[in-house]
């Protein structure tokens, strides 16, 4: 092969370097989530307690150049709590942050969001969950606007099927569990 053929099987090379370099900062990346775990709602005011599932289906997404950040596109359900099944999602993306949330260096993401129907909002949630998402910690408030009574509050703790679980899921997140 001839030096020049050589040369041009370089520059070659390089450009599709290049160009797989700068689609790896532009592009955002995806990453599917799907989560499905039996979980305890916990109602703040009665104290009632229920066997439910707490569903986490969307897409992670992340940029690797400005604005950076991270992203949740898509939904998070609680099959016993009728105002988180909406059919539009969130008023907007959610941004989870790590956050250091007890002294025993226990690291847990930490995100917010609205539920809402068309013109009103139904609800809004702060979730903590561990790193992976495996254990999962939300307080809730809402209600159907339809509903002549205050707002409900609740905690909802994943995975659990009773109250003894959730407890030992809130220790080791490092949140003490009271309603």
């Amino acid at each position: 092969m001839n030096k020049e053929r050589r040369k041009d099987i370089k520059a070659v090379i390089l450009w599709i370097l290049v160009f797989a370099f700068l689609a790896l900062l532009f592009v955002p990346m995806r990453l599917d989530m799907k989560r499905e775990l039996p979980a305890v709602v916990i109602n703040r005011a009665t104290g009632e307690i229920t066997e439910t599932v707490f569903n986490m289906d969307g897409h992670w997404v992340w940029r690797n150049i400005w604005p950076f950040g991270v992203k949740y596109e898509g939904k998070i359900e609680i099959d016993s709590l009728d105002f988180t099944h909406v059919d539009e999602g969130f008023l907007n993306d959610i941004q989870f942050r790590t956050v250091q949330f007890s002294e025993d260096d226990v690291k847990l993401k930490q995100g917010s969001w609205f539920y809402y129907s068309p013109g009103d909002v139904t609800g809004f949630a702060f979730m903590w969950a561990d790193t992976d998402y495996e254990r999962i910690y939300i307080s809730i408030s809402g209600g159907s606007p339809n509903d002549d009574e205050e707002e409900k509050e609740y905690i909802v703790v994943a995975p659990a099927e009773s109250e003894e679980e959730a407890i030992k899921i809130l220790n080791e997140l490092g949140i003490s569990y009271s309603y």
